[in-house]
């Protein structure tokens, strides 16, 4: 069972969202893929001791927030990368270049760590950079002869690792069938997602352009467990997720290998829909979990569910959430109307949403345009 979980810094899903995920998928003992989101976030820290003088520089600049600051730091940064074509280095030249070196070091190891305190508290990294790049936890970075890093979104090797992984071109067979792991505000509130959901045994759900699932297990808000409380719930919920993971592995797989038909729907209704709601409260088999629900007060739950979305309608998810760029999307949708039908089915999903949205402010919102509190001293190398 392979849980793919698409996110890219700047998107606008919503708060926590990618955080709770991979929390909910590890403890389900998902095999779970980390798309967008990997070393380059979970290693920021790594960046301070390990990264060239030169790419730092290149690196505080793409963090500068206006103009000014951009302009600022570009003249200490021009400084030093000219610097070693200047033949005849007077006094002055020297000093200006190991004072602009040792200020822009400086502002580069603050920005870093008001990174890795703004990644973690969106993406929960502190607590889950531990349980990163293991057999179970892991993502795809493109080329890894490349680098250690993933490519930037927006780079052509960024936007062509997007491109594959939503063609579901994937070079791990051997972990499972792939279900992209969506987040969809409120299920129940159609005004809340771009697409109306039905359930399972409705005849909408028959329609090949239309979303079907049915409700399956409820959590309580998990940000809050430690790397050490999430392997203790992977180890207590290994043997009660057995049937569990078997079941969806066989529907997904059915799904994917009978495309642009009806076939896993009537499994699903066959073998799932009546089990599903058994599972529910299959996590509360974990006793750290079980202590998490009573802890948070009011509690904040979320539920997944499962079922089957248009190939097309996932990548229009993607693109509105701002995961991908909109050249990604339309290479995409060419793509599906050269290779007909390959990409005119549906595709097996785990949908996770909000089952109580109005208690959803007690937890940190992900606010893009709030004012990070500058810790900077002056950028002037005079």
């Amino acid at each position: 069972m392979r849980w793919l979980i698409l996110n890219r810094t700047g998107d606008i899903t919503f708060t926590n969202s990618y955080n709770d995920s991979v929390r909910i998928a590890y403890c389900l003992n998902a095999n779970v893929v980390s798309v967008g989101i990997g070393n380059s976030i979970f290693n920021v820290d790594v960046l301070k001791e390990h990264l060239p003088l030169l790419p730092k520089m290149d690196m505080l600049l793409r963090l500068s927030r206006n103009k000014k600051e951009y302009e600022e730091i570009n003249e200490g940064v021009q400084h030093i990368k000219n610097y070693p074509k200047i033949k005849n280095k007077k006094a002055p030249d020297i000093i200006f270049y190991n004072v602009a070196k040792k200020k822009l070091s400086d502002i580069f190891d603050i920005e870093i760590d008001i990174l890795i305190e703004k990644t973690n508290q969106i993406y929960g990294t502190k607590t889950l950079k531990h349980l990163f790049n293991s057999d179970c936890f892991y993502s795809y970075h493109g080329d890894e002869n490349t680098s250690f890093f993933e490519p930037e979104p927006d780079s052509p090797e960024g936007k062509l690792l997007y491109e594959t992984v939503l063609e579901l071109d994937l070079p791990d067979p051997e972990n499972g069938a792939p279900l992209f792991f969506l987040c969809l505000n409120k299920m129940d509130d159609t005004t809340k997602t771009p697409f109306d959901i039905h359930p399972s045994s409705s005849k909408k759900a028959e329609k090949l352009d239309a979303i079907y699932a049915d409700k399956s297990c409820k959590f309580s808000f998990m940000t809050k467990l430690n790397e050490n409380e999430l392997q203790i719930c992977r180890e207590d919920l290994t043997l009660p997720t057995a049937e569990f993971r078997q079941k969806i592995e066989q529907w997904a797989q059915i799904c994917f290998n009978n495309p642009n038909s009806n076939k896993g729907l009537s499994f699903f209704r066959k073998n799932i829909k009546d089990w599903l709601p058994s599972t529910e409260n299959l996590v509360q088999e974990s006793k750290v979990i079980k202590n998490n629900n009573e802890l948070i007060r009011p509690p904040v739950n979320a539920q997944i569910s499962f079922g089957e979305m248009p190939i097309a309608q996932i990548w229009k998810l993607m693109l509105d959430s701002k995961i991908i760029l909109e050249d990604v999307y339309n290479n995409l949708m060419k793509k599906k109307e050269e290779q007909k039908p390959k990409f005119d089915g549906r595709w097996p999903v785990v949908i996770y949403n909000f089952t109580d949205f109005a208690k959803i402010d007690e937890v940190p919102e992900n606010n893009e345009n709030q004012q990070v509190v500058s810790v900077r001293k002056t950028i002037s190398l005079d």
